[in-house]
């Protein structure tokens, strides 16, 4: 990210974290039981954020890799970039303006109105 990091913070997912059969059901064949994980994103001050790749079963676990990795950064270090992916960034901030995020998804809502896609891949022969 190219702006300062400055939010370290904990945030959850829903998941598939097993199957049950019991559990299976015309909206869900396999009986995919669903649960919640968290996991550790940082957040530039410009607005965009970065995603930890381990997923935690409890929020205090999550935490205290959170915390490790804010100390981490004050004390001036740069993050591993083999363990975080880049992720959505945070909703108007400059940085999603500038992703054009919010025509990408004004697009698609006009495609979904008008029951077609307005701007179709060019066919290669």
């Amino acid at each position: 990210m190219d702006k300062r990091l400055n939010i370290v913070d904990v945030a959850s997912v829903l998941v598939g974290v097993g199957y049950n059969a019991e559990n299976a059901s015309i909206d869900n064949p396999q009986g995919v039981v669903i649960g919640e994980r968290f996991f550790v994103q940082v957040e530039s001050e410009y607005g965009g954020r970065i995603r930890h790749s381990k997923l935690f079963e409890s929020e205090e676990a999550a935490k205290k890799l959170a915390d490790r990795v804010q100390t981490f950064i004050l004390m001036g270090g740069s993050l591993n970039m083999d363990h975080w992916s880049y992720a959505d960034p945070v909703y108007g901030s400059d940085a999603y303006c500038d992703q054009g995020i919010e025509q990408e998804r004004a697009q698609y809502e006009k495609e979904e109105e008008l029951g077609f896609q307005i701007f179709e891949e060019p066919c290669h022969t």
